[in-house]
């Protein structure tokens, strides 16, 4: 708002100095100044609207960045978690899930992840078009970038991604309180897995390495 208050001070001293002669006040000096005054206003509201909207875009843009990684954080969490269940039949501590939950949440985790890979788990027309004998004959590049394009486009992708960690987390939520979902968010800001969402354009090599983790 700074720069738009000098803005304004430095046309405005400028203009008035062209309209407003000390020496010589008549009527048509007079209408002059009034309908710069009004030119004034409106350029000011021009600028102020314009200030409004790029602050209301970037906000926007900010908290779309947000989601995404936190849906991101979330697959990787409940990927993680998933595995190392099934090779300790356990879960982590630090969640705080009692032993009479643990059936109840792993089928959370089975079903949330289930439908973050829909479009490219291992029996997906993704991973069964990359993997199909038959595409043996393409070059991997070109049989990956092929076979994304089972994917639904970027936006779709990533807005599917948004909403599906909203549901995990309203589902944590209503069925163990919010303890039990502060203490996932503590977690999952640190979980590591190989296992990752599409939410950004890939070239044809990112999409092999893509294909690969995920059709394995």
């Amino acid at each position: 708002m700074l720069t738009i208050h000098c803005f304004i001070t430095v046309v405005t001293y400028c203009d008035w100095l062209n309209v407003f002669d000390l020496s010589e006040v008549d009527e048509r000096k007079l209408n002059k100044l009034g309908n710069y005054s009004l030119s004034l206003f409106r350029k000011v509201n021009v600028v102020v609207l314009l200030t409004a909207a790029l602050t209301f875009q970037w906000q926007v843009v900010a908290q779309s960045a947000t989601e995404i990684a936190s849906a991101q954080s979330t697959f990787k969490f409940v990927a993680n978690v998933l595995g190392n269940f099934q090779r300790t039949g356990r879960l982590y501590d630090e969640i705080g899930i009692d032993g009479s939950e643990y059936q109840h949440f792993i089928e959370l985790l089975e079903s949330t992840y289930e439908e973050f890979t829909r479009n490219f788990s291992p029996v997906s027309e993704f991973c069964q078009f990359y993997h199909d004998p038959k595409n043996g004959i393409m070059e991997i590049e070109e049989r990956a970038v092929l076979g994304f394009q089972y994917l639904p486009d970027l936006s779709g992708r990533v807005e599917n991604f948004q909403r599906l960690n909203r549901q995990f987390e309203q589902d944590v939520l209503e069925s163990y309180g919010g303890q039990v979902l502060e203490r996932i968010h503590q977690l999952k800001t640190n979980t590591t897995s190989f296992e990752y969402l599409p939410i950004q354009d890939l070239d044809a090599t990112e999409i092999v390495n893509f294909a690969d983790t995920a059709c394995r």
